[in-house]
């Protein structure tokens, strides 16, 4: 038992010891007992601290009232569940919440669809509340998904909620809304837990290690495995951490007798940590390493490497890492990074960057091109590339510019959606992006898909331009020939058909004497060289100029348009630069990004008022900029959907920027190069090119979360812990204390 003493400054206490009446003066103070070990719990949208006084924090997604503040608010700043106290563990389901006290008190809160709160019901709480239904001898707790597991100081497991893979362990699939012990023959003296998805893992203090679920419906013990020391789980697989500080991989859900695996390259381990699919591992030295999916979010110093990982990787970004957190949140990797100095880092929030800031590390840059979530730019000798990671899976990204060096000899690049295209000085055809699973789905890629750089064609003649967006892309010859290739869905083929579409390149006979084309999801302008503009593909929205909705399989002339010297296409929208120096555009205008003031579309061209002398323009999904002839530049639409930069529909000036001389704008971000051959960017801060974007959480007062108390050098607090199983004599507790009499008051 601890009793605090809290003394404030020059009072007077009296105190009975042993007989004698004892006056205190002091000048010192108690505040706190610091008894809990910091950690964090990551579920798949929030997360929650404990700090080492015992007090919880939690922020993130609240839908089902996972945050226990007694609100379904969803919040980014961390707030205390003021009515946790003394809290000695935490953990986190999917979408439930739970908290241990020091006096083996469990508490839940969150989700309940399955009874993973184990209070007997299926109401969700969105308040902690004390499961009195299990006796207070809890000393560990875990969450799967939909399902919770603890532990007893008599080495009994209990587990409650969803059992449809007998992840309950208690013979059946069906679920308890109640905490039930795990009886099986050798499962006792348990002295560690952990839960995935569907599964649930055991260690016991013989160092084995059990498991059920998936299937498996009372626990079982893995076959010729001993000696381990840890055990963590992530969705599918758990980690096992042996004596002699080896790792072993298990797999749940492919096997039904589990062989561990061991991880290579990988020894000298003190502590593992699984979250989600990724997984990570703190050597003696400190150094921490990451593998499995997504294992290079945090590890893309030097180059590009595939999303899915099977040898472990140094994690170098992050200074005097104490301890580390990992967990999946909204489907993409989530890690909490604690370091020496007891504060909290998580990745930033994609959140809108107005003013252009330099990208780092990049000098001497001649081109510049970029997709809805790719960029390219060229120095003189290398192309470097961030955003989509072209190995795989949509929206890993890679924050900060890398060096390819297998990219050479790069005569024209450009970046479409989720790939890059580029020709080499051989007249040959590349391509790399969108050739993972699922791929198909974001935009209809299913032609314009390739794993790793591949060469797709060699064309015989010299090529000036290649252009791509959505699932079709497209090259202009010096001859004004266009070639094409990917899909014809919308006739973006403009051979009159939607026929089936091409992985090589075709050329386009009819049409010719072309200097410039550009693409939008699924239709197309292209400006010949006497400066009339001509449209064909899709129409839905009046993108082709023609004054209808109609689509069109065949390139035919806009009317109305001449004169024009540059032209781009977003996804619905497109825009013409005249000679004179005016911009005009048509097509769709949900964000303003036709810059005449409203959000209705445009069947035909039409001027952008109070804008002239300009040289060039570039369009993004749904923002537009004009490059004056003064260097400055102008924009109006937004980036993203619901973004709130450059939220305009008229054209404004961007601040900060001057002395450019080209621009490209994309869906979430846009770049300048100045007359320095320097890079700017703007917008989302996940493509900026400026490193991995972290933050530190605040708490609500917008003070920084510190998860231990960190006495100050003017910090006189002294602490009193009276054991009471001692017998004290005076002397022991003479000092600072004076005794005034020797009777009984």
């Amino acid at each position: 038992m601890t009793v605090l003493f809290n003394f404030s400054s020059n009072l007077l206490y009296k105190m009975i010891l042993g007989g004698f009446i004892v006056t205190i003066f002091t000048s010192y103070s108690i505040k706190e007992v610091y008894s809990s070990e910091p950690s964090a719990a990551i579920g798949f949208a929030h997360s929650l601290v404990l700090k080492e006084n015992g007090t919880v924090y939690s922020w993130g997604n609240n839908d089902y009232g996972q945050l226990g503040d007694g609100t379904k608010t969803s919040r980014s700043d961390a707030v205390q569940i003021d009515s946790l106290e003394n809290i000695s563990a935490i953990a986190a389901g999917q979408h439930h919440s739970l908290a241990l006290t020091n006096d083996g008190l469990v508490f839940v809160w969150g989700a309940n669809d399955y009874g993973q709160l184990g209070n007997g019901t299926t109401i969700n709480r969105t308040s902690p509340h004390l499961l009195n239904n299990i006796d207070n001898n809890v000393i560990s707790i875990t969450a799967g998904y939909f399902h919770t597991v603890a532990l007893n100081s008599f080495g009994e497991v209990l587990a409650w909620g969803k059992n449809e893979s007998g992840q309950l362990g208690n013979g059946s699939k069906t679920e308890s809304y109640n905490p039930e012990q795990i009886i099986c023959s050798g499962f006792s003296n348990i002295k560690a837990i952990a839960a995935g998805r569907s599964h649930s893992i055991a260690l016991k203090e013989d160092g084995t290690v059990w498991t059920w679920g998936c299937n498996i419906l009372t626990p079982i013990q893995i076959k010729n495995f001993q000696n381990i020391q840890k055990i963590t789980s992530g969705v599918s697989h758990s980690l096992a951490l042996k004596d002699d500080g080896t790792v072993w991989d298990i797999d749940h859900e492919t096997n039904n007798d589990p062989v561990p695996v061991k991880v290579n390259n990988l020894d000298d381990v003190k502590n593992i940590v699984a979250g989600g699919w990724e997984y990570m591992a703190v050597k003696t030295n400190d150094s921490i390493w990451s593998w499995g999916w997504g294992a290079n979010y945090y590890c893309q110093q030097n180059e590009m490497l595939p999303f899915l990982s099977s040898t472990p990787l140094q994690i170098d970004f992050v200074d005097n890492i104490k301890s580390i957190f990992s967990g999946t949140f909204n489907w993409s990797p989530s890690t909490i990074f604690l370091t020496n100095d007891d504060y909290l880092w998580v990745l930033e929030d994609n959140k809108g960057i107005k003013n252009p800031t330099q990208v780092k590390d990049l000098k001497d840059i001649k081109n510049i091109s970029i997709g809805d979530n790719i960029a390219a730019v060229q120095d003189s000798d290398h192309v470097w590339i961030w955003g989509q990671n072209l190995y795989g899976s949509y929206h890993h990204l890679i924050y900060a510019p890398i060096c390819q060096k297998n990219l050479t000899n790069v005569k024209l690049i450009t970046a479409g959606n989720i790939q890059l295209f580029w020709v080499n000085e051989t007249e040959a055809l590349w391509g790399w992006g969108g050739g993972w699973e699922g791929a198909d789905n974001l935009w209809g890629i299913n032609y314009l898909g390739y794993y790793e750089p591949t060469l797709i064609h060699n064309f015989e003649t010299k090529i000036s331009e290649i252009t791509s967006y959505g699932d079709t892309a497209f090259a202009v010859d010096n001859n004004g020939n266009i070639w094409v290739w990917g899909s014809n869905q919308y006739g973006q083929f403009g051979n009159g058909t939607t026929e089936p579409g091409s992985n090589i390149p075709i050329n386009i006979k009819n049409i010719s004497n072309v200097i410039s084309l550009r693409s939008g999801f699924d239709h197309v302008i292209a400006l010949k060289n006497d400066g009339t503009v001509w449209g064909w593909g899709n129409n839905s929205f009046g993108q082709l100029g023609n004054g209808s909705t109609e689509n069109n399989y065949i390139p035919t002339q806009i009317t109305n348009l001449e004169n024009v010297k540059r032209i781009d296409a977003s996804g619905v929208s497109s825009v013409a630069l005249k000679e004179d120096g005016t911009v005009w555009t048509w097509g769709g205008n949900f964000s303003g990004q036709l810059g005449n003031g409203t959000t209705q579309q445009s069947l035909v061209p039409i001027k952008v008022e109070n804008l002239t002398n300009v040289k060039d323009i570039s369009a993004g999904r749904f923002i537009m900029l004009a490059l004056k002839e003064d260097g400055t530049v102008w924009s109006w639409g937004q980036f993203g959907e619901i973004s709130t930069i450059h939220n305009n529909k008229t054209p404004s000036k961007v601040e900060n920027l001057s002395n450019i001389i080209d621009i490209k704008a994309s869906f979430m971000f846009a770049l300048a190069l100045k007359d320095d051959a320097t890079v700017w960017s703007w917008g989302y801060s996940d493509f900026l090119g400026n490193g991995i974007p972290l933050r530190q959480i605040k708490d609500a007062n917008g003070s920084l979360l510190r998860l231990s108390h960190q006495s100050s050098d003017d910090d006189n607090n002294v602490l009193w812990d009276i054991d009471y199983n001692k017998k004290w004599s005076l002397p022991d507790i003479i000092y600072g204390l004076q005794v005034l009499s020797g009777k009984e008051e």
